[in-house]
């Protein structure tokens, strides 16, 4: 029979250091992650022109769309079924026709 010689796990030197191994945090790894996902989703629906997609994000633009080119504008048109803060963020990007349709 030959006998294997186990190499010993690798010693702590004299002051208790850790090994330097290159790792990042779990929060730096998981933030960095996020931030590449989005990127690449982000450029996936932008250059398929997906970003209203979504039958909801059309009728965000559309109310945010009565606020100044209706019958009755106004304030009062904003709606009561979601909260106003998506319809007040496109508000600048409906104003322009330009914008409105690209």
């Amino acid at each position: 029979m030959s006998s294997l010689v186990l190499d010993s796990p690798p010693q702590l030197n004299a002051r208790n250091e850790r090994l330097a191994i290159p790792t990042l945090p779990y929060f730096q790894i998981v933030l960095i992650s996020a931030i590449l996902l989005s990127a690449v989703s982000g450029y996936i629906f932008v250059t398929h022109h997906l970003q209203i997609a979504h039958f909801d994000s059309k009728g965000h633009l559309l109310v945010a769309r009565r606020l100044f080119d209706n019958l009755n504008p106004g304030f009062k048109q904003i709606g009561a079924f979601w909260l106003p803060l998506p319809h007040l963020i496109y508000l600048p990007f409906v104003q322009s026709d330009w914008m409105y349709f690209q």
